[in-house]
């Protein structure tokens, strides 16, 4: 139990410094691509944590790259905004 409740503190605070850096104030700000590369993003992050299987894993690895760009666009842009 406190487990989960330090989980979900982490989060809580994960959240309040996203927001002091990014506050979207118009939804189309996120583009639908973008968007679904984020929930794929999300979705390999749950499978890799939770699954043991060497085909999933490669898969996920062939991914990382499209993760990573993503990351990357989102950090440049919180950065022009914090500036």
């Amino acid at each position: 139990m406190e487990r989960i409740q330090q989980r979900f503190q982490a989060a809580a605070n994960a959240l309040k410094a996203f927001k002091k850096l990014v506050i979207i104030e118009n939804p189309d700000d996120i583009e639908r691509d973008e968007a679904i590369a984020a929930l794929s993003m999300v979705d390999d992050r749950n499978l890799i944590v939770h699954t043991y299987n060497e085909e999933v894993a490669i898969k996920i690895y062939k991914n990382l790259n499209h993760h990573y760009f993503l990351l990357d666009s989102w950090l440049s842009r919180m950065a022009e905004k914090t500036e």
